[in-house]
């Protein structure tokens, strides 16, 4: 549910919501410092027992495991290249941006 391509939709709670109309540059240099830190944290993770180790994810408040956790965020950022990519195809998205 949480992998690409969306089968549903959901609506970001609002403290996650990204701020609109930000410079395309801007957006990919989070994006990609997003991607810096969980690259770290998966790191950080190896040689953990990934089933044992918990940890809450932030929008579910209960204890999953970390391996699940990993799991999910994997998901999720496919989720969003895949929008980025549908986005950028769109007609409407200007054709000089890169």
């Amino acid at each position: 549910m949480n992998d690409a391509p969306a089968k549903m939709r959901f609506k970001a709670p609002k403290s996650m919501q990204p701020t609109p109309n930000l410079p395309l540059d801007q957006v990919r240099t989070e994006f990609e410092r997003w991607q810096d830190e969980m690259s770290t944290r998966i790191h950080e993770a190896d040689g953990l027992d990934l089933r044992r180790a918990k940890g809450v994810f932030p929008f579910w408040p209960l204890k999953w495991s970390l391996g699940s956790l990993i799991r999910m965020m994997i998901a999720h950022e496919r989720r969003h290249v895949h929008q980025a990519r549908e986005v950028r195809q769109h007609p409407s998205f200007p054709p000089d941006v890169t």
